[in-house]
């Protein structure tokens, strides 16, 4: 995992306990907050000992900083809603920044440039919530690097299926509409 993506985490975690740069500094044990101001930016690596201060600090597992598959502290979602709570739409953004993270991790490994990504649903004002809110019809250049990853070894189907909230089944429905083989499960 990227130092700045350890570090954007760090950040999140920090700003949604409402803590200083100087108390997560007094977490680590350090003299000052410009320390924490590196790690937060990437300049400053942390040691598997500081990593371990984090998790024992916070109500997160190692995973949170190690999973390639989140996307935390690394984007912005912009809601115009009425009638969803916050924990829904919290649901949402959750499901959906695994989607853009597996993109991001996975486009590389199978020769795929990973674009800028600034996509919007398109929603109206007439627009129900349940049609804003059922998964979206993936891309095709979304699910061709889900099957070149998952052919070539690097995700699992199981993986891919859990990542995409659906069944082994379901992925190889979503493959074969998009004209791709449907994967085998060993």
């Amino acid at each position: 995992m990227p130092t700045s993506q350890i570090g954007a985490r760090i950040k999140a975690l920090r700003e949604q306990y409402e803590l200083t740069q100087q108390d997560l500094a007094h977490v680590f044990g350090f003299n000052d907050r410009q320390t924490v101001s590196a790690i937060e930016n990437g300049t400053r690596r942390l040691t598997a000992d500081e990593l371990l201060l984090v998790v024992d600090a916070f109500p997160v597992s190692l995973d949170y900083f190690t999973d390639p598959f989140l996307l935390v502290g690394e984007g912005k979602f912009s809601w115009r809603h009425s009638g969803l709570t916050d924990e829904e739409l919290r649901e949402y953004e959750q499901r959906a920044g695994r989607w853009i993270a597996a993109y991001r991790h996975l486009a590389p490994q199978v020769g795929v440039e990973s674009p800028l990504l600034r996509r919007s649903l398109p929603v109206r004002p007439s627009s129900s919530n349940e049609a804003a809110m059922e998964p979206p019809r993936f891309s095709r250049s979304f699910v061709v690097v889900l099957a070149r990853a998952v052919d070539k070894g690097l995700i699992s189907l199981r993986r891919t299926a859990s990542l995409l909230d659906g069944t082994v089944e379901s992925v190889g429905d979503l493959f074969a509409e998009h004209g791709l083989k449907r994967p085998v499960e060993l």
